[in-house]
């Protein structure tokens, strides 16, 4: 009796496995669907946010099989770029490449909101800034 019912108990879930699937698949939603991503680098073409994220668009083009294109739009202290994605449809499409200048604009009057008004996907980095003197200093 232990031997029918094993493989009836694999059967029933095999059975199952197959009527679930298709539902399943339904429901997942393809990202991206539709044209680009674009990330806003807040600093200019060169720098090493630049740099830093032209190569993680490379790894994501490659990865979501569509374009991340790297924007670069530079001044106010970040203002700028932070603005404009703030002011685009929050589909998933418009990316920034963030850093802490978002709390110094912020608290400086340069924008209304801080980074509670966008949601992380993923880190990328760890900045350890430093103050330096030259090594001949004395």
């Amino acid at each position: 009796m232990i031997w029918r019912v094993r493989p009836v108990f694999a059967h029933v879930v095999a059975l199952a496995m197959l009527l679930v699937a298709p539902h399943i698949r339904a429901q997942e939603v393809a990202f991206p669907k539709r044209g680009n991503v674009e990330m806003t680098v807040l600093f200019p073409a060169g720098s090493s946010a630049d740099v830093t994220a032209r190569l993680l668009a490379q790894g994501m083009t490659k990865q979501l099989g569509a374009n991340v294109i790297v924007v670069n739009r530079p001044g106010a202290g970040g203002a700028i770029g932070y603005k404009y994605v703030a002011s685009q449809k929050p589909d998933g499409y418009s990316l920034v490449w963030n850093s802490n200048s978002i709390s110094t604009t912020y608290h400086s009057g340069q924008l209304a909101f801080d980074y509670h008004a966008f949601d992380p996907v993923a880190r990328v980095l760890v900045e350890s800034p430093v103050i330096a003197v030259r090594a001949d200093a004395a």
